[in-house]
């Protein structure tokens, strides 16, 4: 059962750890990325096939600037 796929951006490992198993466990498909340059690479080579990106509060590299 596919419910979309979903873009998890934070650099904790127990956040992306229990994040991902919780997503998945509902029928999404978990893409990671523990930092910008991943998250925005990711979205650059995947765009349309990511439903929505979760967002860690305070991420390093992504303070809003550039």
């Amino acid at each position: 059962m596919d419910r979309g796929t979903i873009l998890l951006v934070d650099d904790g490992d127990m956040v992306i750890r229990v994040g991902k198993t919780m997503l998945e466990k509902f029928g999404c498909q978990v893409w990671v990325s523990r930092n910008r340059p991943e998250a925005v690479d990711a979205v650059k080579e995947k765009g349309d096939a990511i439903d929505i990106v979760i967002l860690g509060l305070i991420t390093p590299g992504m303070d809003g600037d550039g």
